[in-house]
């Protein structure tokens, strides 16, 4: 056996993951499926040809190269290795392991020994001893700050809460705790949010930033801390060495709390694994940013404001990129710009006309930014778009060709008037052209058993395209007693929820009311780890109401604790309902 089917042999599902990422892996067992493995073999290297490309594999398999745009391992590279693999007889996979792990045991005996100084670029940030305890000493104050605000709750917190959330911000600045500064900042903005009465307040928000500032502060607290746990002020931005060929295909003002202005969307043409970027111009409202926003964002030394730059495609040099953002670097330059044609076959790939398909990629993907939940979708049907007065919510339901319906719904907000009176717009032009096919770039999510979108951009000339059918997987697909069940424990976390932001919102004293009655029915319907969260939490909470000296630490952390149980119960229950429920279809017919 040569070196490369050595190789071969040793690529388990295990290594390919490694190699590649987990969505990248099952995409390629879905590419393969029903296809025969034809190839070429040569000394050193097999051809293969897979979905239109050509795959030259070679050992070791990360060097294997593909005649498409993606610059990192694709899933046709993944593809090419499971069929070929699969030619290969169980006794020749069999033996390759001990061959492979010889192999790395020599590999590691001769390797060099590595300095202790540049094993961990976190060893030369190491913190001194007087460091640490002003940073635990602060940390212990931050989480003393977030007690009182448990205890008397948000409705009733004296004005001085306000300007000590503003000292421990400062605090954290001046000891380089750039992650408890962000998240005591969030603490910070979100209540003024709420003292002002901004329509972009929710008591939902605020519940979550309430925890991870808990969360945070814990970890902060500890003696072990280094360098790294307090994070970077700044985000740090890698060059990317090869020109980047970039496609404007969108463009969102946003605005909310102290923060406004535009965000613009691209498609990353050389990467079809991750293929949204973006590019913030987002400034503090309490910097003078009105000139800036009328005269235009004008990055990478462009002389044209990029607004007026959409459906265009550049090349970029000297990129610096972090997560699929890109910096406004002044190192950045456009080596060239022209016309780009939006209805290419880069954008069609992308598109979902099942709904199904991208709610199940969506929950799979864990998504952790807005990039990764970007997606680009082309429904069947558009309902009448309405608008309630009283919850001053404008709603649209996409119907794909399926019958599976994605919501539209979005707060009316003095900030986004004039993108909410568009989308009316076309909302009600899509209805009365049912025949027409639109495309929507769209952040999509999965809440309230629905899967949602909030659209950034509606074409109206890109060509339909045609996906098979999903099929539900197992995990997903369950009976309707299961469902029935779903349904009233779904029901029971949204109470246990509700019960939270209760307590954060009125305080210690007035929210505990309905605690033991959620740690009964917890416990009576198999949640027993839920139930013994709350009686755990009830019980500190009861002790801290009659001795203010009893340990607020320990509340705040149970408070986390079922917090954390609820957000996991929460998005594996929405997916199952979101995909099982005949209220979503039913919704489609009233």
């Amino acid at each position: 056996m040569n070196e490369i089917k050595r190789a071969l042999a040793a690529a388990d599902e295990s290594f390919l993951v490694n190699m590649a990422n987990k969505g990248i892996y099952k995409r390629a067992c879905k590419d393969i499926e029903g296809m025969m493995p034809i190839f070429s073999e040569s000394a050193d290297s097999i051809s293969v040809e897979i979905s239109g490309e050509t795959v030259t594999l070679a050992a070791p398999l990360e060097n294997s190269k593909c005649s498409c745009v993606s610059r990192t391992v694709c899933r046709h590279i993944v593809g090419a290795i499971l069929l070929v693999r699969s030619t290969l007889t169980d006794e020749e996979i069999a033996e390759v392991p001990k061959v492979v792990e010889e192999k790395e045991r020599i590999e590691t005996e001769k390797a060099p020994e590595v300095p202790e100084n540049k094993r961990n670029e976190a060893a030369t940030k190491t913190l001194t001893a007087g460091e640490i305890k002003k940073i635990n000493e602060c940390a212990l104050d931050c989480l003393t700050l977030l007690g009182d605000i448990l205890r008397n709750g948000i409705v009733r917190l004296p004005e001085s809460v306000s300007d000590n959330a503003e000292v421990s911000v400062v605090r954290c600045h001046a000891l380089k705790m750039a992650e408890g500064e962000r998240a005591m900042r969030s603490i910070g903005s979100l209540l003024n949010d709420y003292n002002e009465g901004r329509a972009a307040f929710s008591m939902g928000n605020f519940m979550r930033c309430f925890c991870n500032c808990i969360r945070m502060m814990e970890t902060l607290s500890e003696e072990d801390i280094n360098a790294e746990t307090l994070g970077t002020f700044r985000q740090e931005y890698t060059p990317v060495n090869e020109p980047l060929k970039l496609m404007a295909i969108g463009q969102r003002h946003t605005a909310g709390g102290d923060y406004e202005g535009e965000i613009y969307y691209f498609l990353n043409l050389e990467d079809a694994e991750n293929p949204f970027m973006s590019l913030s111009d987002v400034t503090p409202l309490f910097y003078d940013t009105v000139k800036k926003r009328r005269r235009g964002t004008f990055p990478w030394g462009m002389t044209t404001p990029l607004s007026n730059m959409m459906k265009k495609m550049f090349v970029l040099v000297n990129a610096k990129v972090n997560g699929g953002k890109i910096s406004s670097s002044q190192e950045t330059k456009v080596a060239m710009t022209m016309n780009a044609n939006l209805n290419c076959n880069e954008m069609r790939q992308l598109i979902y006309t099942d709904f199904r398909q991208a709610a199940v990629d969506l929950y799979e993907k864990k998504p952790r930014t807005e990039l990764e939940r970007m997606l680009l979708l082309q429904p069947k049907r558009c309902m009448p778009p309405s608008f309630d007065k009283a919850s001053q919510t404008y709603s649209m339901i996409l119907e794909d060709k399926n019958g599976f319906p994605a919501y539209v719904r979005i707060k009316y907000r003095r900030e986004n008037r004039e993108f909410v009176d568009q989308l009316e717009r076309i909302g009600e032009k899509m209805a009365e052209n049912p025949d027409k096919t639109y495309t929507l770039l769209a952040v999509g999510s999965i809440g309230n058993d629905k899967f949602e979108l909030y659209p950034i951009e509606i074409y109206d000339f890109i060509d339909a395209s045609y996906s098979d059918d999903h099929e539900l997987a197992e995990e997903y697909s369950v009976s309707e007693e299961e469902l029935s069940y779903s349904e009233v424990i779904s029901e029971l976390i949204e109470e246990v929820e509700e019960g939270l932001e209760l307590v954060v919102q009125c305080g210690l004293q007035t929210g505990l009311s309905g605690s033991a009655r959620l740690e009964n029915i917890s416990f009576n319907y198999g949640l027993k780890g839920l139930s013994r969260l709350c009686a755990e939490f009830s019980k500190l909470a009861e002790a801290y109401r009659h001795d203010t000296n009893a340990d607020i630490k320990a509340v705040l952390h149970k408070l986390s604790e079922i917090n954390d149980y609820v957000k996991a119960a929460k998005e594996r229950l929405s997916i199952i309902l979101t995909l099982n429920k005949e209220d979503n279809n039913n919704d489609l017919r009233r």
